[in-house]
């Protein structure tokens, strides 16, 4: 793997020589590296850490059976496959466990990975491991990492007083982020320019699995081309493998009927409804899952609601970029995809423009979306783009405004300095008329306003004050 995730695995280091014992949930997206990280980290001593992953589908019997013969592997006795299958139950192998820790009176790091699989079917995995925590906790020896990939898992395991494994944890959640845009110029891409740097992470998001299907050295056209466009590395099937850990097949195809409607500006609950034809219920339920599973996210103008149950006027968008890049490009040009030998259909289907790297209908609405995460994620600070706006600390936040005249694009403002910056974004070369245009946004608000513009291009030198122009090497370089 490319990206070293230092910082994770320094982490889990100081949980694994803990003096206690600990319970650490760790969190992420599917393809986001999770499993890496932690057979790297079991790697460094895998004779005091145990890791086992629950498989889709398997039957209690099986994953009963396929528990007792990892762990006899790892202790190198039959401890458990000694055991005809009729006399094994979860609690049995979980005492076993704690037997062979307090005979040796070793500490011992046990990996739960894909929980959602070992824990799924109401065969009491979760609530007989939550019982022996009691025990294991006692023996100050045994450290417990849950591992997953399903959302709806961990909501519904552990989000409420009622939920079988809340409160269990010794340690907040470890979340095992996208990879920062400025790591993947560096490390990935860093004979590219910082635009086709930019355009990368619009389509693939900070996400290893699909970052390292490229070959760097072909050049951006040829890389993203065969990456994503040719029938023997494409992603069509992906969004089935991302949304199938929190929703059943039924689920999932009305799921993608609503993804399908969000376009890159968004769009009202009340126009999903009338686009699809669905129901209300079904709709607002599904955009509820959508919301709290982290897919989509909420653009509510400023003044507007700000309570759970008042949605008019709250745009759904969609938050995820390779989501995004499937919706608006790939899936439009499935068929010529599904049938592409490696040949260069990328400029083509995707309809890039001879005029730089701008595609039509994705380009400059994915470009926001970038920005946007750069400010939400804390990536901006710390950086020339950060200082040029006036921001060097957290504590700010991103609002949206619009009306039937306007929309702006961003409104950052921290809540120390009462300033309102208004930001557009332009993936594209400097033009002159982007001055008139953005200093004509009205924002309804007390606070000083400063208007900025942010676009791949250098060349944004102005003799106008009033508007501050920012490029991409402001965040790169």
């Amino acid at each position: 793997m490319l990206f070293s995730r230092n910082q994770e695995l320094q982490f889990l280091e100081s949980v694994a020589k803990s003096r206690k014992s600990e319970w650490l949930f760790i969190r992420g997206r599917r393809r986001i590296g999770k499993t890496w990280l932690l057979k790297k980290f079991q790697s460094r001593s895998v004779r005091t850490r145990f890791y086992i992953a629950g498989s889709k589908g398997a039957r209690l019997s099986v994953k009963l059976k396929n528990f007792a013969k990892e762990w006899d592997a790892f202790t190198g006795k039959k401890e458990l496959s000694r055991y005809n299958i009729l006399e094994l139950s979860w609690l049995m192998i979980f005492r076993q466990i704690h037997s062979h820790v307090i005979k040796h009176k070793k500490s011992l790091v046990i990996i739960l990975d894909e929980i959602q699989w070992l824990s799924n079917g109401g065969d009491c995995f979760s609530g007989d491991l939550k019982s022996i925590w009691v025990e294991w906790q006692q023996s100050r020896l045994i450290k417990v990492i849950v591992c997953g990939s399903s959302t709806k898992f961990f909501k519904e395991a552990t989000g409420g007083e009622d939920k079988m494994l809340r409160g269990l944890q010794t340690r907040p959640h470890l979340w095992v982020n996208p990879i920062s845009p400025r790591e993947i110029k560096q490390k990935l891409l860093r004979d590219w320019s910082v635009a086709e740097a930019a355009m990368t992470y619009m389509m693939a998001g900070g996400v290893p699995y699909y970052l390292e299907r490229l070959d760097p050295a072909k050049g951006f056209i040829h890389a993203i081309n065969d990456a994503f466009f040719t029938a023997e590395n494409h992603l069509l099937d992906e969004i089935d493998e991302l949304l199938n850990f929190d929703f059943n097949k039924t689920g999932i195809k009305t799921v993608k009927r609503i993804l399908a409607t969000l376009g890159q500006d968004g769009c009202t609950q009340a126009n999903i409804i009338a686009k699809t034809g669905l129901a209300q219920s079904t709709v607002g339920d599904l955009l509820a899952k959508l919301t709290a599973y982290d897919i989509v996210s909420l653009k509510i103008p400023a003044g507007g609601p700000h309570r759970a149950d008042q949605i008019k006027g709250v745009r759904y968008y969609m938050k995820d970029f390779f989501l995004n890049f499937y919706f608006q490009i790939l899936r439009k040009a499935e068929a010529q995809i599904r049938q592409n030998d490696h040949a260069l259909i990328f400029p083509v289907e995707a309809d890039l423009s001879r005029q730089g790297l701008y595609m039509p209908n994705f380009s400059g609405k994915a470009f926001e979306l970038f920005i946007r995460y750069l400010f939400e994620s804390g990536e901006i600070l710390k950086t020339k783009f950060a200082r040029k706006i006036l921001l060097t600390s957290p504590g700010y936040e991103v609002r949206d405004y619009w009306d039937r005249q306007q929309q702006i694009d961003l409104i950052v403002e921290h809540q120390r300095d009462r300033l309102s910056r208004i930001i557009e974004c332009k993936w594209q070369d400097y033009r002159p008329a982007w001055i008139d245009e953005t200093l004509s946004k009205k924002y309804p608000t007390t606070n000083q306003i400063r208007y900025y513009v942010v676009s791949p291009s250098a060349r944004t030198a102005t003799s106008d004050s009033r508007v501050i122009f920012l490029s991409l090497n402001d965040y790169y370089l």
